[in-house]
């Protein structure tokens, strides 16, 4: 049964340390989605959907950041056309494929990395922190910084959800100082997961690659917005679901409308066939 939000939105995810059934199951939510989900545990896969199944048919592609580049002859063969393979180390496949699909007229935005070494540091930890350092210098609760609280929750792509709970729950009294521990609480555990540049847990040769990874992208002077460490489930979620213009809505129908004709075409061509070769 095909996920109800946006039949026949497909996510490929290229990712060769887990299977399709481990990655379902490792995140939250995500079953959700499994029909839709096209798991590829190689380049070479995910190439061989790309250009011999579907041709692009995809809404959204998932790049794990460090993916050998081992592909088959007729594959290497169109990439190299349109990307200079040689110059690019083969341990950045997931790179790669990135200039592949951006060649071919991938739009970025619909392209997010998913690496346990990225830092966040651009976003997601910034964002809370900054709550964080709001959060422990109030030492009174008004309606004045509940609304300053919101607004700061509403920048996060992850737990969003669950601080607003948190702040909204009747169990507390208007003046009470118990939401904003319990989101502190929240966040100091949230922070100690993701890794940290600086943290002496953080693999700094695995923190090189991923460095290194975006330093290649930058040089190409494109922005990557949609970093996802693998750690941080909701944000993964968050990125699969979102949609930023309205206008995609009647774009999905129309598309599920446009291959349910096609199945139904196909089914009755495929019993024509069979009924001719009967006679």
């Amino acid at each position: 049964m095909q996920n109800g939000e946006n039949k026949y939105k497909r996510v490929l995810v290229v990712n060769d340390d887990n299977t399709k059934e481990d990655f379902i199951n490792k995140y939250k939510g995500i079953d959700k989605w499994e029909e839709d989900i096209i798991y590829c545990q190689s380049i070479n896969d995910a190439l061989r959907y790309l250009e011999d199944g579907q041709r692009f048919c995809c809404d959204k592609v998932l790049l794990d950041i460090k993916i050998a580049w081992d592909v088959e002859e007729k594959y290497a063969a169109k990439v190299v056309r349109l990307v200079d393979v040689d110059s690019l180390e083969k341990e950045y496949g997931g790179f790669i494929l990135f200039m592949y699909l951006m060649a071919k007229g991938f739009p970025i935005n619909r392209i997010a990395f998913l690496s346990a070494y990225l830092s966040e540091e651009d976003s997601e930890r910034k964002e809370k922190e900054q709550i964080l350092s709001f959060l422990k210098k109030q030492k009174f609760r008004r309606k004045e910084t509940d609304n300053e609280l919101r607004k700061l929750i509403g920048q996060v792509s992850s737990q969003k959800a669950e601080m607003l709970r948190i702040l909204e729950n009747p169990a507390y009294k208007p003046r009470e100082l118990k939401p904003y521990e319990e989101i502190t609480k929240l966040l100091e555990k949230d922070l100690e997961q993701l890794i940290n540049p600086g943290s002496q847990n953080a693999n700094s040769g695995e923190m090189t690659i991923a460095r290194e990874f975006f330093e290649k992208i930058a040089k190409t002077g494109l922005i990557v917005k949609n970093k996802i460490n693998k750690a941080n489930g909701d944000k993964l979620l968050s990125w699969i679901r979102n949609e930023t213009e309205q206008e995609l809505e009647s774009y999905y129908a129309f598309r599920a409308a446009a291959l349910n004709i096609c199945d139904v075409l196909i089914e009755f061509y495929s019993e024509l066939e069979h009924k001719r070769n009967e006679k």
